[in-house]
Protein backbone atom coordinates (compact mmCIF):
# COMPACT_ATOMS: atom_id res chain seq x y z
CA UNK A 1 0.00 0.00 0.00
CA UNK A 2 0.93 3.55 -0.60
CA UNK A 3 2.23 5.73 2.21
CA UNK A 4 -0.55 8.10 3.79
CA UNK A 5 -0.42 11.87 5.30
CA UNK A 6 2.55 11.46 7.66
CA UNK A 7 4.77 9.14 5.37
CA UNK A 8 4.11 10.50 1.54
CA UNK A 9 5.67 8.33 -0.70
CA UNK A 10 5.96 5.62 1.36
CA UNK A 11 5.51 1.31 0.41
CA UNK A 12 3.78 0.05 3.38
CA UNK A 13 3.53 -3.50 3.57
CA UNK A 14 1.59 -5.35 5.99
CA UNK A 15 3.33 -9.26 6.73
CA UNK A 16 0.43 -11.84 7.08
CA UNK A 17 2.37 -13.69 10.08
CA UNK A 18 5.32 -13.38 12.35
CA UNK A 19 8.79 -13.88 10.02
CA UNK A 20 11.70 -15.91 11.17
CA UNK A 21 13.40 -12.89 11.89
CA UNK A 22 14.58 -8.91 11.02
CA UNK A 23 16.61 -10.43 7.96
CA UNK A 24 13.37 -11.80 6.46
CA UNK A 25 11.51 -8.68 7.23
CA UNK A 26 13.83 -6.50 5.72
CA UNK A 27 13.35 -8.77 2.25
CA UNK A 28 9.71 -8.56 2.52
CA UNK A 29 10.14 -4.65 2.34
CA UNK A 30 12.75 -4.76 -0.78
CA UNK A 31 9.96 -6.97 -2.36
CA UNK A 32 7.46 -4.76 -1.85
CA UNK A 33 9.47 -1.93 -3.05
CA UNK A 34 9.92 -3.65 -6.10
CA UNK A 35 6.14 -4.77 -6.78
CA UNK A 36 5.30 -1.01 -6.00
CA UNK A 37 7.87 -0.67 -9.61
CA UNK A 38 10.30 1.36 -7.50
CA UNK A 39 14.23 0.54 -8.57
CA UNK A 40 16.48 0.56 -5.11
CA UNK A 41 19.64 -0.15 -6.62
CA UNK A 42 21.19 1.73 -3.54
CA UNK A 43 21.95 2.72 -1.16
CA UNK A 44 19.50 1.26 1.16
CA UNK A 45 19.19 1.78 4.96
CA UNK A 46 17.02 -0.93 7.23
CA UNK A 47 16.20 -0.19 10.92
CA UNK A 48 13.91 -1.58 13.61
CA UNK A 49 11.29 0.85 14.72
CA UNK A 50 11.77 0.32 19.07
CA UNK A 51 14.54 2.72 19.16
CA UNK A 52 15.97 6.51 18.12
CA UNK A 53 18.94 7.64 17.71
CA UNK A 54 20.86 11.19 17.51
CA UNK A 55 24.01 11.31 15.12
CA UNK A 56 26.42 13.40 13.12
CA UNK A 57 24.60 13.35 9.82
CA UNK A 58 27.49 15.28 7.80
CA UNK A 59 29.80 12.22 9.21
CA UNK A 60 27.34 9.26 8.25
CA UNK A 61 26.95 11.34 4.65
CA UNK A 62 30.64 10.52 4.58
CA UNK A 63 31.14 7.18 5.08
CA UNK A 64 28.09 6.46 2.55
CA UNK A 65 30.20 7.99 0.11
CA UNK A 66 33.37 6.80 0.25
CA UNK A 67 33.08 4.09 -2.62
CA UNK A 68 35.32 1.65 -0.91
CA UNK A 69 32.58 1.22 1.43
CA UNK A 70 29.99 -1.57 1.01
CA UNK A 71 27.98 -2.04 4.26
CA UNK A 72 27.27 0.22 7.15
CA UNK A 73 26.61 -1.06 10.55
CA UNK A 74 25.46 1.63 13.18
CA UNK A 75 26.31 0.95 16.37
CA UNK A 76 27.23 2.69 19.93
CA UNK A 77 29.35 1.94 22.89
CA UNK A 78 28.80 2.25 26.72
CA UNK A 79 24.91 1.16 26.56
CA UNK A 80 23.80 0.62 30.37
CA UNK A 81 21.32 -1.74 29.06
CA UNK A 82 23.84 -3.90 27.03
CA UNK A 83 26.59 -3.87 30.06
CA UNK A 84 23.77 -5.67 32.16
CA UNK A 85 22.27 -7.82 29.54
CA UNK A 86 24.94 -8.15 27.29
CA UNK A 87 22.92 -11.71 25.61
CA UNK A 88 20.71 -9.47 24.32
CA UNK A 89 22.50 -7.24 21.51
CA UNK A 90 24.84 -8.03 18.95
CA UNK A 91 28.55 -7.15 19.67
CA UNK A 92 30.95 -5.81 17.17
CA UNK A 93 34.52 -6.76 16.93
CA UNK A 94 36.68 -3.77 14.46
CA UNK A 95 39.92 -2.73 14.31
CA UNK A 96 39.85 1.14 13.17
CA UNK A 97 35.96 1.06 12.17
CA UNK A 98 36.47 -1.81 10.03
CA UNK A 99 34.39 -4.85 11.10
CA UNK A 100 35.96 -8.49 11.51
CA UNK A 101 33.09 -10.30 13.44
CA UNK A 102 29.96 -9.85 14.52
CA UNK A 103 28.88 -11.94 17.38
CA UNK A 104 24.94 -12.19 18.16
CA UNK A 105 24.20 -12.66 21.24
CA UNK A 106 27.00 -13.06 22.97
CA UNK A 107 29.35 -10.11 24.06
CA UNK A 108 33.47 -9.76 23.37
CA UNK A 109 35.74 -9.37 25.82
CA UNK A 110 35.14 -5.72 26.98
CA UNK A 111 31.50 -5.00 27.09
CA UNK A 112 31.45 -1.90 28.57
CA UNK A 113 33.64 -0.47 25.56
CA UNK A 114 33.24 -2.86 22.93
CA UNK A 115 30.35 -1.35 19.93
CA UNK A 116 26.57 -3.09 19.46
CA UNK A 117 24.41 -3.42 17.11
CA UNK A 118 21.90 -1.11 17.12
CA UNK A 119 19.47 -2.90 14.06
CA UNK A 120 20.17 -0.35 11.26
CA UNK A 121 22.42 -1.27 8.24
CA UNK A 122 23.10 0.92 4.76
CA UNK A 123 23.95 -1.17 1.97
CA UNK A 124 25.82 0.63 -0.76
CA UNK A 125 23.59 -1.94 -3.31
CA UNK A 126 19.97 -3.06 -2.17
CA UNK A 127 21.37 -6.26 -4.37
CA UNK A 128 23.82 -7.35 -1.79
CA UNK A 129 21.02 -7.40 1.41
CA UNK A 130 19.14 -10.27 -1.20
CA UNK A 131 22.32 -11.90 -1.52
CA UNK A 132 23.69 -11.94 2.15
CA UNK A 133 20.20 -13.05 3.32
CA UNK A 134 19.91 -15.82 1.09
CA UNK A 135 23.31 -16.94 2.15
CA UNK A 136 22.09 -16.64 5.77
CA UNK A 137 19.27 -18.61 5.30
CA UNK A 138 20.82 -21.27 2.87
CA UNK A 139 23.66 -21.92 5.63
CA UNK A 140 20.50 -22.06 8.25
CA UNK A 141 22.47 -19.11 10.02
CA UNK A 142 19.57 -18.87 12.63
CA UNK A 143 20.62 -17.77 16.71
CA UNK A 144 17.68 -18.42 18.84
CA UNK A 145 15.59 -19.39 16.15
CA UNK A 146 15.83 -16.33 14.37
CA UNK A 147 17.49 -14.95 10.90
CA UNK A 148 19.36 -11.23 12.33
CA UNK A 149 20.63 -9.14 9.71
CA UNK A 150 23.72 -8.92 12.61
CA UNK A 151 24.45 -12.78 11.28
CA UNK A 152 24.04 -11.22 7.91
CA UNK A 153 27.08 -9.01 8.08
CA UNK A 154 29.96 -12.10 8.82
CA UNK A 155 28.31 -13.50 5.43
CA UNK A 156 29.45 -9.84 3.80
CA UNK A 157 32.92 -10.63 5.28
CA UNK A 158 33.01 -14.35 3.79
CA UNK A 159 32.39 -12.72 0.66
CA UNK A 160 35.03 -10.16 0.89
CA UNK A 161 32.63 -6.85 1.48
CA UNK A 162 33.95 -3.77 3.02
CA UNK A 163 31.60 -3.47 6.22
CA UNK A 164 32.48 -0.62 8.16
CA UNK A 165 30.90 0.58 11.95
CA UNK A 166 29.22 3.78 12.15
CA UNK A 167 28.93 5.21 15.49
CA UNK A 168 26.03 7.38 17.02
CA UNK A 169 26.12 9.78 19.46
CA UNK A 170 23.27 8.77 21.82
CA UNK A 171 20.96 5.90 21.53
CA UNK A 172 17.35 6.04 22.83
CA UNK A 173 15.65 2.31 23.34
CA UNK A 174 12.35 1.67 23.74
CA UNK A 175 12.48 -1.47 23.21
CA UNK A 176 12.23 -3.18 26.82
CA UNK A 177 8.88 -2.02 29.63
CA UNK A 178 12.27 -0.26 31.19
CA UNK A 179 13.55 1.54 28.47
CA UNK A 180 10.21 2.38 27.56
CA UNK A 181 10.10 3.87 30.96
CA UNK A 182 13.19 5.60 31.10
CA UNK A 183 12.34 7.60 27.91
CA UNK A 184 9.03 8.66 28.96
CA UNK A 185 10.47 9.46 32.59
CA UNK A 186 12.85 12.22 30.30
CA UNK A 187 10.16 12.70 27.73
CA UNK A 188 8.18 14.29 31.24
CA UNK A 189 11.07 15.72 32.75
CA UNK A 190 12.14 17.92 29.52
CA UNK A 191 8.27 18.74 28.43
CA UNK A 192 7.54 19.96 32.09
CA UNK A 193 11.04 22.06 32.85
CA UNK A 194 10.38 25.39 31.45
CA UNK A 195 14.11 26.20 30.43
CA UNK A 196 13.99 23.36 28.15
CA UNK A 197 13.36 23.28 24.63
CA UNK A 198 11.36 20.13 24.22
CA UNK A 199 7.58 20.02 24.14
CA UNK A 200 5.05 17.55 23.44
CA UNK A 201 3.13 19.84 21.29
CA UNK A 202 6.23 20.06 19.57
CA UNK A 203 7.63 16.83 18.63
CA UNK A 204 6.58 15.65 16.12
CA UNK A 205 6.22 11.81 16.29
CA UNK A 206 3.69 12.59 18.85
CA UNK A 207 0.17 12.28 17.38
CA UNK A 208 -1.71 15.62 18.22
CA UNK A 209 -4.56 13.31 19.73
CA UNK A 210 -2.09 12.03 22.33
CA UNK A 211 -0.77 15.19 23.53
CA UNK A 212 -3.39 16.02 26.15
CA UNK A 213 -3.34 11.92 27.34
CA UNK A 214 0.53 12.64 27.64
CA UNK A 215 0.67 15.95 29.46
CA UNK A 216 -2.04 14.88 31.83
CA UNK A 217 -0.16 11.38 32.05
CA UNK A 218 2.76 13.42 32.99
CA UNK A 219 1.65 16.27 35.26
CA UNK A 220 4.36 17.20 37.98
CA UNK A 221 2.49 15.81 41.43
CA UNK A 222 3.12 17.49 44.43
CA UNK A 223 3.84 14.93 47.03
CA UNK A 224 1.59 15.14 50.57
CA UNK A 225 3.23 17.22 53.38
CA UNK A 226 4.50 14.72 55.81
CA UNK A 227 3.30 17.22 58.64
CA UNK A 228 -0.25 17.66 57.83
CA UNK A 229 -0.52 13.61 57.19
CA UNK A 230 -2.99 12.13 60.17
Amino acid sequence: ARGDRRHPGAVIATLPAVTAGQACTALAGVDALAEAALETPGPLTVGACDFGMLYDQAAFRRLAADPQVDVIVWGVRGNANAIRRPKMFGWIAEEQGRIRRISVKEPLAHPATDAIVLGTFTFRRAADLRRLVDALVARDGRVNGEYYLDSCINDAIAMGLNCRLFEVDHYLSWGTPDDLRTFEYWQSCFHKWAGHPYTLEQDARVPAGAVAELAQRYKAVTPADPGRMA
